[in-house]
């Protein structure tokens, strides 16, 4: 940021240099709102409206503290009360108000100082600079969604020590990762790798259901029924897929046909299955 040098010995102020003052913070200021609208053409440092029904209309309270960014510029958010029919969107005007008058040399008066915010309205004028309320997301909201944007293609693994309990299995394998998401759910993935070469792979009957594979339930109880497509191969250049529901429940990851009737044994000669499922 430049900087307007002082020095002692009686050094003259000129308009210039006021204005040098004025623009090196604007410029910074500038940057600042660039960096925080994320993208964004205007953005809401912080939302300082709640909104309550009343009949047919909605009531608007705006608090004090609020800030908006409009273009380049942050301004203060007006408190107050605004009544409009439901229906009726609402927008940020900016206002300015000019004060303080005082007179030049020629016995001219001006105002010198000028007030800029912005004001909560359910009508705009031709000129105004104004931003629909609907069309402005807030800074945590922005950055909310970046998140949920960034964890969309990077999972945060946690092993659920699952362990695949399929039997004549050579080699195999199967990893449970889940990840927070932005409504502050979890999703889960699971990823299943197996291979078997003595004709078939037999799924074992435990409590008179097929189970598929075990995991450690107290880091992470997973339940409930889902539909999934499990892949496997007569041999490698041939892939096949069947239709399965899989049933998680206590630590236990039951397999049975997409009606819910048990499964023993995974088709084909030569099974090779690989999957990775979102539940």
């Amino acid at each position: 940021m430049n900087k307007y040098l002082i020095y002692e010995g009686g050094q003259p102020v000129y308009l210039n240099d006021l204005d040098f003052l004025q623009s090196n913070f604007a410029e910074a200021v500038k940057g600042l709102c660039s960096a925080l609208k994320f993208g964004e053409k205007n953005i809401l440092l912080n939302d300082p409206v709640s909104t309550t029904a009343s009949g047919t209309n909605t009531v608007y309270t705006v608090v004090l503290g609020g800030y908006i960014v409009i273009g380049d510029e942050v301004y203060p958010i007006q408190p107050g009360d605004l009544t409009v029919l439901a229906s009726q969107p609402v927008y940020f005007i900016v206002v300015s108000e000019k004060y303080q008058t005082e007179t030049l040399s020629n016995n001219t008066e001006v105002q010198v100082y000028e007030r800029r915010y912005v004001k909560l309205s359910g009508t705009y004028a031709e000129g105004d600079v104004y931003v629909k309320r609907a069309d402005v997301t807030t800074v945590q909201g922005k950055l909310l969604a970046t998140v949920a944007e960034y964890m969309d293609v990077t999972v945060m693994e946690m092993d659920l020590k699952a362990r695949l309990t399929l039997d004549n299995v050579l080699s195999g394998g199967c990893d449970m990762v889940y990840r927070l998401k932005q409504s502050g759910e979890e999703t889960v993935y699971i990823r299943l790798i197996a291979a078997g070469n003595d004709g078939a792979v037999t799924v074992p009957e435990v409590n008179g259901k097929r189970r598929l594979f075990t995991y450690d339930a107290t880091m992470k109880n997973v339940s409930g029924v889902y539909n999934a497509m499990l892949q496997y191969a007569d041999n490698w250049d041939t892939p096949h897929s069947i239709s399965v529901q899989l049933v998680f429940e206590n630590g236990n990851c039951y397999v049975a046909s997409a009606s819910g009737s048990p499964i023993e044994r995974m088709p084909g000669r030569t099974v090779f299955i690989e999957n990775t499922f979102k539940i």
